[in-house]
């Protein structure tokens, strides 16, 4: 495996920025260097990709609910979300799952990709 160094990625014409960028293989590349550290490439000028690290919170995973009223609720912390509203995570979970139709009137609409 080509040793990639997480500090040279995005300084051009380093070794590891011109595997990922400026080779005939740089797909492949790329793809292994984000298997290995994680985070994205975004696209750039002139075709040349620029690795941005993901932190944790861009991770988390959100989720649309809709209750009685037709109320449409963004949640982004299960945890919280269920706590104020005096709701079982796992019966949540579960909506999710598609195990469940709703619970406490709240029914699952979609999952927001982290993306």
């Amino acid at each position: 495996m080509i040793p990639f160094k997480k500090e040279d990625i995005n300084r051009k014409y380093s070794p590891t920025w011109v595997y990922c960028n400026d080779n005939s293989k740089a797909k492949l590349f790329r793809d292994r260097f984000i298997k290995q550290y994680g985070g994205e490439f975004v696209k750039e000028a002139r075709n040349y990709f620029r690795w941005k690290e993901i932190t944790k919170l861009e991770r988390r995973r959100k989720f649309i609910f809709e209750d009685r009223n037709g109320i449409l609720y963004t949640i982004d912390n299960m945890y919280d979300f269920c706590k104020k509203g005096k709701l079982k995570r796992g019966a949540m979970y579960e909506c999710i799952a598609g195990k469940r139709k709703s619970h406490h009137g709240y029914k699952f609409i979609m999952e927001i990709p982290w993306r």
